[in-house]
């Protein structure tokens, strides 16, 4: 990275953890007003949302690029055996306790 760079990369990625934090926070109000504030729907909604985002996203790149695709799937089997891994832990605690 050039010295002329370095100052850049940290400024957009705070002004954009600024912008999303305070949207986050004003459409989490927005939507606790509408449907109450019993149950933190505002999070619940957000964070679909960002699920939703992030999938489409990695669904184009698949598509896109073949190393995407690589990934994604190195990244599934990974998820799969953690989750495994923590059921079956659990699973085990039960037997013996």
């Amino acid at each position: 990275m050039s010295a002329d760079l370095s100052w850049r990369a940290p400024l957009a990625v705070a002004l954009g953890a600024i912008a999303g934090a305070l949207s986050r926070y004003y459409l989490t109000l927005l939507i606790a007003a509408r449907l109450g504030a019993d149950f933190p729907y505002g999070t619940l909604v957000i964070n679909l949302t960002g699920c939703l985002g992030m999938g489409f996203a990695v669904t184009l790149m698949a598509e896109r690029y073949p190393t995407a695709a690589r990934c994604k799937t190195a990244a599934d089997d990974w998820l799969f055996r953690s989750l495994h891994y923590v059921f079956d832990l659990r699973a085990r605690k039960r037997i013996f306790v």
